[in-house]
């Protein structure tokens, strides 16, 4: 009778688990699939801009890794979820929320040949209003060609 017990509450407290685990965290407040503010892709690397309440920071994710067969034998793909696991329960306001960096081969031992994709949402940019210190906004600042002049090149 006590097994049956025990593994009928084991067996609940997983399902809820799962349940959690699968949801989406729809602020800094709450756990889950992160939505993305923005997202800045590398080749070895991605930047997330993330919601926060002033306290977030890398430790406050996890990214679930699938490794999945990929170009050829030697060049597996990976599909990377972010995760928050941890909620920002600061109370400050923090416009345009906080940068995260992460390292493929430092944070997630993946490196080699490989290609890579991010399964999360990523708010439409109607959704907030772009700052100097959004991603977009420094890519369009330092690495668009808004010059319409042209360069000799010697």
């Amino acid at each position: 009778m006590k097994k049956t017990v025990c593994l009928s509450f084991i067996c609940v407290v997983l399902f809820i688990s799962l349940a959690a685990y699968a949801e989406i965290s729809h602020s800094a407040r709450q756990t889950g699939e992160e939505v993305l503010i923005e997202l800045l892709m590398g080749s070895n690397r991605f930047i997330a801009s993330v919601g926060s309440n002033g306290c977030t920071d890398k430790g406050y994710f996890k990214i679930d890794v699938k490794k999945e067969a990929g170009l050829s034998a030697i060049a597996p793909h990976y599909v990377l979820t972010v995760i928050r696991i941890k909620a920002d329960e600061c109370k400050a306001i923090v416009a345009g929320g906080t940068l995260i960096l992460f390292d493929l081969e430092k944070d997630l031992e993946i490196k080699g040949n490989f290609t890579y994709s991010i399964t999360n949402r990523v708010f439409s940019s109607s959704r907030v209003p772009p700052e100097d210190n959004f991603l977009w906004s420094i890519v369009e600042k330092y690495f668009t060609a808004g010059s319409s002049e042209k360069k000799e090149i010697k």
